[in-house]
């Protein structure tokens, strides 16, 4: 079974997780611009539709995925990370860190030194990770999470653009995590009869 998160990352944003947030602004169709601050007290600019992010995108390029995704019943899982290049450049450099914690240092998920376009296209990804890893320690968190997103593209003239793109996890996707966390960690039931 493979559960992906892109679809939830862009439906299920609590309105109270919004009230919160600081440095919003609406327009008149509801659209929303978010100030996030992020690792190196910086504040992200992050854009909201209908109560869900929308994928950054430049005049160059347009970020198509950054989530995390859990394969079969194991208790790992890993980030896909993708964008478009509009324009027809070919990168020199793709990295990709996790800003969320403003408090923490990025956390790097990608360091493509050889990045390769197909048809315009990058993915990239990390090696599986483990549920009970520090890095994942907000998936244990049984609230509506935001994760921000890094991208630093090296581009084929040697100038960088810096992209910031959010996932939303919702409160109902960390319980599903974590009910497999506590049916693994559980000692097996006895048959019925001893």
């Amino acid at each position: 079974m493979r559960v992906d998160y892109l679809l939830m990352r862009r439906g299920l944003l609590a309105l109270p997780l919004l009230a919160v947030l600081a440095g919003c602004s609406v327009n008149t169709t509801g659209d929303m611009t978010l100030k996030i601050p992020i690792s190196g007290g910086i504040l992200a600019s992050v854009n909201f539709s209908k109560g869900s992010p929308v994928f950054a995108e430049t005049d160059a390029i347009r970020i198509e995925k950054a989530n995390f995704v859990q394969t079969s019943k194991e208790l790992s899982g890993h980030y896909d990370f993708g964008f478009y290049e509009k324009k027809g450049d070919v990168p020199r450099r793709v990295t990709v860190d996790d800003v969320t914690d403003p408090d923490e240092s990025p956390v790097p998920w990608v360091d493509d030194e050889h990045p390769q376009l197909k048809a315009g296209h990058w993915e990239g990804g990390t090696r599986m990770i483990a549920f009970d890893e520090k890095a994942l320690q907000w998936l244990r968190e049984l609230d509506t999470s935001i994760r921000v997103y890094r991208f630093t593209i090296v581009n084929g003239d040697g100038s960088s653009t810096v992209i910031y793109d959010a996932g939303v996890y919702p409160a109902v996707v960390k319980e599903f995590f974590k009910k497999q966390i506590d049916d693994a960690a559980a000692p097996p039931q006895k048959p019925a009869g001893e």
